[in-house]
């Protein structure tokens, strides 16, 4: 048989949505229907794109690509202006980091498409999204990212996080979450927080019990500005809650 896009074989169930059988044989005493269980393929490393020029990062997330799609893309303009057009790709990693983006990089989510990101769980601060710098959001596809549970000391889990810049996001659906953690969680974080079109659903996960840690959806250093779109920002449970902050 043949794998889905992005699945690896798990084992076989007596159900649709049934439980991998466990053992290596099964005794079977009259007529038996069983069912593939398939399971997310999950990879090791980071879509690194301010490593080198870019094309290892990408060629990780055009392996990641859901069946039918085109192949993403990775554009540096004449001004050194960095794009990157999400044309499908559902990338789950084991690695703390997803995707880590350049300073000034702009993300294209392109027309019909769903594009899945989801950062690694261990004893570390965790990140779907990591922008070393401003990072614009674009186009008319979905954006779901994720950032991985953290464990061990106080970690905090990020679903989209900007270092010492801001985040502007122009269109589209993106939906960024913040993993369960032993510090704080936010679905986004930044200096600055704009959104001017599309639908943003930032939701922080679970937060560690210790005074002073936060789950929030959109956490800021500075401000955040509202202009248009729809915006539904959540917190979760923590020692402190916001949905803005």
């Amino acid at each position: 048989f043949i794998a889905p896009a992005n699945k690896q074989f798990k084992g076989w169930a007596f159900s649709a949505d049934g439980e991998v059988i466990s053992g290596t044989s099964i005794n079977v005493t009259a007529d038996t229907t069983l069912y593939a269980i398939w399971e997310d393929v999950t990879f090791t490393s980071t879509a690194d794109f301010t490593s080198g020029d870019g094309t290892a990062a990408l060629a990780l997330l055009n392996a990641a690509k859901t069946g039918g799609a085109a192949d993403s893309t990775w554009e540096v303009d004449g001004s050194g202006n960095p794009t990157l057009t999400l044309k499908g790709v559902h990338f789950v990693t084991t690695a703390a980091t997803a995707v880590k983006l350049p300073d000034g990089a702009t993300i294209v989510l392109a027309d019909g498409t769903t594009n899945t990101i989801t950062g690694g769980s261990l004893s570390n601060y965790c990140y779907g999204i990591y922008g070393e710098g401003d990072l614009t959001i674009s186009g008319t596809g979905t954006l779901n990212v994720t950032g991985g549970n953290t464990t061990g000391s106080i970690y905090n889990s990020y679903g989209i996080y900007i270092d010492d810049g801001d985040i502007n996001i122009t269109g589209g659906t993106v939906n960024a979450t913040g993993g369960t953690a032993s510090g704080s969680s936010y679905g986004i974080y930044a200096t600055t927080v704009m959104i001017h079109d599309g639908t943003v659903n930032a939701t922080g996960g679970t937060a560690g019990s210790a005074s002073g840690n936060v789950s929030c959806g959109i956490g800021t250093a500075e401000r955040a500005v509202i202009s248009g779109g729809v915006v539904n920002a959540t917190g979760g449970a923590a020692y402190l809650s916001y949905g803005i902050k």
